[in-house]
């Protein structure tokens, strides 16, 4: 085997940070999930769940209705009601620019 070296997100991501949310009673709802990254745009941001109550699904609405992301807060929702669940949300690294 060739040498291995452990990952360090900051590899891989510009800004990233663990957010904790607990999904609504109703599914596919959107819920404000706030964050102090700083993405050149709003929409910059990206997430993956890590750990979750429940086997479930999250998304975020893409319809010509949905909520704008802002500054500091995304909407996310979850295919299942109640379900708990560890995001990673980050900002990519531009690309040629990892450390790795």
């Amino acid at each position: 085997m060739g040498s291995q070296r452990s990952l360090d997100l900051t590899d891989l991501f510009a800004e990233w940070t663990e957010v904790d949310v607990t999904f609504p009673s109703s599914a596919n709802t959107d819920v404000a999930i706030r964050h102090d990254l700083t993405p050149p745009d709003p929409n910059n941001v990206y997430y993956f769940p890590v750990r979750k109550s429940a086997a479930a699904h999250v998304y975020h609405d893409t319809t010509g209705t949905r909520r704008a992301w802002q500054s500091g807060t995304i909407y996310l929702r979850s295919d299942v009601a109640n379900v708990k669940m560890k995001l990673i949300l980050y900002v990519p690294r531009k690309a040629g620019t990892a450390t790795f």
